[in-house]
C-alpha cells in the first residue's frame, strides 16, 4: 500500500484511507524501534564464538617440587567446550604472565623469583611466540615494554649484579625471531610509550607490571628511574596539597587515557585514589576506590578491577604484609563516559574482558557473560563450567 495525504477530515472523523495509512505507519515504526532495540543490545552483548584463555598460578610450588601448567585454554562457546590450545610450561616455574591489549602481547616470565627467560606471544597468532634471551648475568627486578612508532615493541630489562646495587637497563630489540641484541635504544626506539597492564589479577607485586612515577611540587609526572616524558598533563594543585606522598603507581597508560594509583593503607584508611587522565581532553578525573589493594587495569575502553581490602595482619613498619582479602565486589569504570559500575559477583571473581557494554567475567570455575546496565551487569550467562576455570585469571577474543 501507498501512503498518500488524499485522505481528508469531515465532521471530526478520518476517511478510511487515512486510518489504514496510520496503521501502517503505526506498525513501521513499531518494527524500526524493535530492530533499533535489537542492534543496539546486539552490539552491547559480546558475540565471539571462542575466548583464549590464560591458566596460571605464577610464583607457586607443588608439593615435590612440581609446578603448575601455564597453558592457553581454547573455549568454543556454542558447544561450551574447553580445550588446551597450547602449553606454555609445564614443569618449569613461573614468575609472572602479562598481557598488554594495545599492542596484542603476553609476556611469560619462566624460572622462579626471577625469570631466567622470558616467553612473547602476539595474541593475534597465538599458537606462535618469540624468545626473549639476555647474554648479561644478574637477578632480574623490573620487566616494561615500550612501545615504538616504526619497530617492534622493545623489552627493557633491569638487572641486578648485587642484592645491593643500583639496577642496570638492558634493552633487547627484536632481531630476527628472537629478543636477543642488546640495542641502545635510542636507535631502537627513539620516542618510546611505556606499555603498562597493570597488576596480576592475583595481586603478585613482586612482578606486576607498575611504574613508580613522581610527581614535583607542580604536579609534574616523572617515571622514577627512567630517563622518559610521559606526556601526561600537571596533576592539579589541590590534589597534589592532599596527598604527602608524592609517589604514584601508573597503572595504565592506553591511547586515551592514564591511570595513576595511590594506597591509602598508609594512612590508616582501607581505600585507593585513582587518578585518570583523559588525553583527548588533557582532563583528570579523582576518584575514591574501596579496598587499599584493588588495582584496577586496562581492558580496551575500561578500567576493571576486583575490590581488596588490606589484609589486618599486614606490619608496615616490619615491612611485611599477607594477601589481600576480597569482598566480592568488582569495579568497572569507563574514563571517556565517566559510567561506573560496582556489582557483587562473589569471592572469588573477577572480570577478564569489557569491550563496549559486553562484559566476560569469571567466579570460581566457571565463566559467564553479562552486559552493563546502569550501575550493575544484567543479563548474566553461564557460558562454561570447568575445575582449570579456577586458574584462568587472563582471557582474548579468539575469533
Amino acid at each position: 500500500m501507498t501512503c498518500t495525504s488524499a485522505g481528508f477530515r469531515i465532521k471530526g472523523r478520518i476517511k478510511p484511507d487515512r486510518l489504514r495509512c496510520f496503521h501502517v505507519r503505526q506498525t513501521w515504526i513499531i518494527v524500526l524501534g524493535l530492530l533499533i532495540l535489537s542492534l543496539l543490545r546486539a552490539s552491547s552483548v559480546l558475540s565471539e564464538q571462542t575466548w583464549l584463555l590464560i591458566e596460571a598460578s605464577p610464583n607457586t610450588s607443588l608439593p615435590g617440587g612440581a609446578y603448575p601448567p601455564c597453558r592457553i585454554l581454547a573455549l568454543d562457546v556454542p558447544s561450551g567446550q574447553l580445550v588446551p590450545f597450547r602449553v606454555i610450561s609445564n614443569d618449569e616455574a613461573l614468575s609472572f604472565v602479562r598481557l598488554y591489549r594495545g599492542p596484542g602481547v603476553a609476556l611469560f616470565g619462566l624460572g622462579m623469583g626471577s625469570p631466567e627467560r622470558i616467553l612473547m606471544v602476539p595474541t593475534a597468532y597465538p599458537d606462535s611466540s618469540i624468545s626473549l634471551s639476555w647474554q648479561k648475568s644478574g637477578i632480574l627486578v623490573g620487566v616494561n615494554l615500550l612501545l615504538c612508532e616504526e619497530t617492534a615493541p622493545v623489552v627493557s630489562l633491569s638487572l641486578k649484579q648485587q642484592p645491593k646495587s643500583e639496577p642496570e637497563k638492558l634493552n633487547l630489540a627484536l632481531s630476527g625471531m628472537s629478543y636477543d641484541s642488546e640495542a641502545a635504544l635510542s636507535s631502537a626506539c627513539p620516542q618510546p610509550t611505556i606499555a603498562v597492564s597493570g597488576a596480576s589479577p592475583i595481586v603478585d607485586y613482586a612482578f606486576a607490571d607498575i611504574v613508580r612515577v613522581t610527581a614535583d611540587s607542580l604536579g609534574e609526572l616523572t617515571p622514577i628511574g627512567m630517563d622518559m616524558n610521559l606526556g601526561l598533563g600537571r596533576i592539579p594543585t589541590d590534589i597534589l596539597a592532599r596527598v604527602w606522598i608524592k609517589e604514584w603507581i601508573l597503572a595504565a597508560n592506553e591511547r586515551d587515557f592514564a591511570a595513576l594509583l595511590l594506597s591509602n593503607e598508609w594512612l590508616g584508611k582501607d581505600s585507593t585514589q585513582m587518578l585518570v587522565f583523559l588525553k583527548s581532553s588533557r582532563t583528570w578525573t579523582e576518584l575514591r576506590l574501596g579496598g587499599a589493594a584493588t588495582f584496577p587495569r586496562a581492558v580496551n575502553d575500561w578500567l576493571v578491577g576486583t575490590e581488596l581490602l588490606a589484609n589486618p595482619n599486614n606490619n608496615r613498619k616490619a615491612g611485611y604484609g599477607y594477601p589481600p582479602v576480597a569482598t566480592g565486589r568488582v569495579l568497572l569504570y569507563n574514563p571517556a563516559s565517566g559510567h561506573t559500575v560496582i556489582d557483587s559477583l562473589g569471592i572469588d571473581s573477577e572480570i577478564l574482558y569489557a569491550r563496549d557494554q559486553g562484559v566476560l567475567y569469571r567466579v570460581a570455575d566457571s565463566l559467564f557473560t553479562a552486559v552493563v546496565a546502569g550501575d550493575r551487569l544484567a543479563e548474566r550467562s553461564l557460558i562454561a563450567s570447568d575445575p582449570s576455570l579456577s586458574c584462568v585469571h587472563w582471557a582474548f577474543p579468539g575469533d
